[in-house]
């Protein structure tokens, strides 16, 4: 039994340790891995700010003892960096390097003059022999302000290239510099003494704490008033070490200061919301014909107008044509805003407040000579925002249909390829004449100006060139009214639920000049029926049924959504015409046809809302023309 004693003892001990570094191991995941390490340091950089304000008041003070509860802060700061201490020293991999750390040290000076002041205050007294030592011990625990470094030095999260992290250095150490060789000098020119050196006992001139921060920062600044001198030898040398570290540290702080800003990009900075405003944020490709299709397309007072930024963010500084779209004198102003970064940097991300985001878009080069890399960057890209804030919608302009699968895998929300969506367009136009213009025409926002080749009241047109154009002014007129049509999504209205598909749809188009052509239900699997109705069958509109409609802006949907009023003027004409039967059966088209009926081939002749939708087009407001010199001289 003994035998086998002392191997078990050994293997129990090696499972303990094993289960404590575990739990080290733990404890430093959680401790690194959120925000609690910067919560932490903070705090310690307010006690240490906490303790310096402490021993200024102190200066101050009359009283020849310490206060209690100047004497009860000391305990809760001592403690606080006695806990800091612990944390750390467990945290760490190798205690015993970490005890020899100068960080370690000087936490350890931060503590132990406490247990000083306290044992010799209340042991000594007054004794004049302990009196120096006992104020340089308070003096002493100043250095806990250089604590802050921990702090100061950890770059905040978007910084670009440590610019702040530099400003907060070389700030913090001239705040410390000053306060701590303000406090030493008060210290040596009110109590320290040499006898063979000295002939003064004390300096009234630096009698008050406020009068050495000021001597320090007059001789700082080489202006040197002479109005308060040090008297004593500890002074004049303490003035000497002073100024010779202010030469060596201040300029090494402001060269490394004046070097990051020479390699700090205007574009570098981060995006700071003004109020509530909405953002998005576009990556990818952003060239300039590319960008301004998207921005134009993205700011068209068809849909609305709102106050949304657009973030774009590329990793190389704008070119000369972008800078026309943004800034002061820019096409959209400050609208869109430029930033210089990266996707793929979580960092750059959190500059751009990515989370709060309404949207990120991915453009993709149209003319790419190698797709597949341009794609598999793409995929990179979605990966990266997704992972930072997944509830972000993504979408994204693809090259390559062999990668939806992929985009799809990496998380993109809405993704359009370009070349499927082109091919498809062209074959749709082999057999449908005019199919790409329609499809084109629907999905962009044109407007209704109307450029003319010409005047036709020109007096130098002959007659049969004066007809020329007005019959070229007659169709423009319609194409451009045709083209300023694009297809919205519609919310029925209470009003419209239990009604027929063509009663509301003749209802849209006498009140709002729009034509509803589709309804989509989410309860069976959001299908969408084109017309759904035919000779036999009306289709009710249901509850959770939603439509889409040609029509010229987006106010018309919301204005149709907020509709309250009843159906009159159709379920009369439903009633005493037949006008629900009256719609023809867009399934009994024949192929051979070659088009698309027209409005008259689908409304009755009969239709008692003919005359109303007459006066309406008569009424038209006509649109906006300017005239064009002929293109052929």
């Amino acid at each position: 039994m003994s035998l086998y004693s002392r191997p078990g003892s050994v293997m129990r001990e090696c499972v303990k340790e094993e289960e404590l570094e575990s739990t080290r191991i733990r404890a430093l995941k959680i401790w690194n891995g959120t925000d609690l390490y910067r919560k932490w340091d903070r705090a310690v950089l307010l006690f240490s700010i906490a303790s310096a304000i402490m021993y200024v008041v102190e200066t101050y003070s009359v009283a020849t003892e310490t206060p209690t509860w100047s004497k009860c802060v000391e305990v809760i700061v001592a403690a606080f960096f006695s806990a800091d201490y612990a944390i750390r020293l467990y945290l760490s991999e190798s205690r015993l390097y970490f005890c020899l750390k100068g960080t370690s040290i000087l936490d350890i000076l931060c503590i132990l003059p406490v247990v000083f002041v306290f044992v010799l205050d209340d042991s000594q007294g007054e004794a004049s022999q302990f009196i120096f030592f006992l104020q340089f011990l308070r003096v002493v625990r100043l250095i806990r302000i250089l604590r802050g470094y921990r702090v100061v030095t950890v770059s905040k999260r978007g910084d670009p290239d440590n610019l702040k992290k530099q400003i907060n250095i070389l700030v913090y150490t001239l705040l410390t510099l000053i306060f701590i060789t303000a406090a030493l000098l008060h210290l040596v020119e009110k109590t320290a003494r040499v006898p063979w050196l000295d002939n003064e006992e004390g300096n009234p001139e630096l009698g008050d704490f406020h009068d050495a921060v000021y001597f320090v920062v007059i001789t700082l600044t080489t202006v040197g008033y002479g109005d308060i001198t040090p008297k004593t030898a500890v002074g004049r040398v303490m003035v000497m070490v002073f100024v010779t570290a202010s030469v060596i540290i201040i300029p090494r702080e402001t060269g490394k200061l004046s070097e990051l800003m020479a390699l700090t990009s205007h574009y570098g900075g981060s995006y700071v919301p003004d109020g509530n405003t909405q953002h998005v944020i576009v990556c990818g490709y952003l060239e300039y014909a590319n960008l301004l299709s998207f921005l134009m397309e993205f700011f068209h007072e068809a849909h609305g107008h709102h106050q949304t930024v657009v973030i774009l963010l590329s990793p190389s500084p704008p070119s000369k044509t972008i800078k026309l779209l943004f800034g002061q004198n820019g096409l959209y102003g400050f609208r869109v805003q430029y930033f210089e970064g990266s996707s793929l940097d979580d960092v750059d991300l959190h500059r751009m407040k990515y989370s709060s985001a309404v949207a990120c878009f991915f453009l993709a080069d149209k003319l790419a000579t190698e797709p597949q890399s341009t794609d598999s960057e793409t995929i990179m890209r979605v990966l990266s925002v997704k992972n930072h804030a997944p509830e972000v919608p993504v979408f994204v302009q693809l090259l390559m249909p062999e990668n939806k699968e992929q985009i799809v895998t990496a998380g993109a929300d809405h993704v359009v390829c370009l070349r499927e969506l082109k091919m498809n367009i062209l074959a749709m136009s082999s057999i449908v004449s005019g199919f790409s213009t329609l499809f084109c025409n629907l999905f962009r926002n044109e407007g209704e100006d109307v450029v003319i080749a010409g005047d036709p009241d020109d007096p130098d047109l002959d007659d049969e060139s004066r007809e020329e154009r007005e019959h070229v002014e007659n169709w423009l007129d319609e194409y451009c009214h045709g083209i300023s049509y694009e297809i919205y999504p519609l919310a029925f209205p209470a009003a419209f639920i239990g009604r027929t598909f063509e009663e509301v749809c003749c209802f849209i188009y006498a009140e709002w000049d729009s034509l509803l052509f589709a309804v989509q239900k989410p309860q069976e699997g959001n299908i969408c029926m084109l017309h759904p109705s035919n000779s036999s069958t009306s289709y009710v509109i249901a509850q959770d049924d939603r439509g889409f409609l040609f029509a010229t802006d987006s106010k018309i949907p919301k204005q149709i959504e907020a509709f309250s009023g009843d159906l009159v003027l159709v379920n009369q004409a439903a009633r005493t015409d037949g006008l629900a039967a009256g719609f023809t059966d867009l399934s009994k088209i024949e192929p051979d046809q070659g088009s698309l009926p027209r409005k008259k081939d689908i409304v009755l002749e009969e239709d008692p809302l003919a005359p109303l939708v007459k006066a309406k087009k008569d009424n038209r407001e006509q649109p906006k023309c300017r005239p064009m010199p002929p293109l052929i001289p």
